[in-house]
């Protein structure tokens, strides 16, 4: 397929190292990719009352399954919950060092790309996750602000992965990848944005 999972951390955050090794994709992709992608953790969100068509044949203990709709939120039916955004940072925050996270919602665009946003941003800093995201991704990503907005509340942020979010994303598809293919080659599959020097050089593009 295109590109194995990429690195964009040095895993010195992390209480097992995992160096935020990660891919987003689409359900459809990730079902069909799942044995060349050969990811060891899975994080699937789906719709509320649509059938899970995505990577099967994990343990349970590696397999997340969210239920959330992409623009509701906490308070409202099928909305994104504080419990699923919990959910997904112990997943994360268990992840041995080898550990390879595939993401997927129904598309890749909206939900997964801001879950992993929020998982990125836990360990590498708001201003390093959002440049880390689109090469992270498959498919063109617009994370969903109702999710960004819980992981920013939950991760005590103070806004700072909204605001850095709404930066990196406020364009159009195509010049989200540019963007990214452009970060991809400066940063040679391998990104290693762990540190405050790092976010301070971000934040200044």
């Amino acid at each position: 397929m295109d590109k194995a999972f990429m690195t964009f951390g040095s895993g010195e955050t992390q209480a097992r190292g995992w160096p935020c090794r990660i891919k987003v994709a689409g359900q459809s992709e990730a079902r069909r990719f799942q044995k060349d992608w050969a990811p060891t953790h899975v994080i699937s969100i789906v719709s509320p009352g649509m059938p899970y068509r995505g990577p099967s044949g994990l343990e349970a203990d590696r397999h997340l399954i969210l239920t959330f709709e992409d623009d509701k939120g906490p308070l409202e039916p099928g909305g994104v919950r504080l419990d699923d955004v919990e959910a997904a940072l112990r997943l994360a925050a268990g992840l041995p060092a080898e550990a390879a996270l595939l993401v997927h919602s129904l598309q890749g665009v909206n939900r997964g790309p801001a879950v992993a946003l929020g998982l990125l941003a836990a360990q590498i800093g708001p201003v390093a996750a959002a440049a880390a995201l689109t090469p992270a991704c498959t498919q063109g990503c617009n994370p969903s602000p109702r999710v960004v907005e819980l992981f920013d509340t939950v991760l005590g942020q103070g806004g700072a992965l909204t605001e850095a979010c709404a930066k990196r994303f406020g364009g159009g598809l195509k010049t989200l990848r540019r963007r990214g293919a452009q970060e991809e080659e400066r940063f040679g599959g391998v990104f290693d944005l762990g540190s405050g020097e790092d976010e301070r050089a971000l934040a200044a593009e």
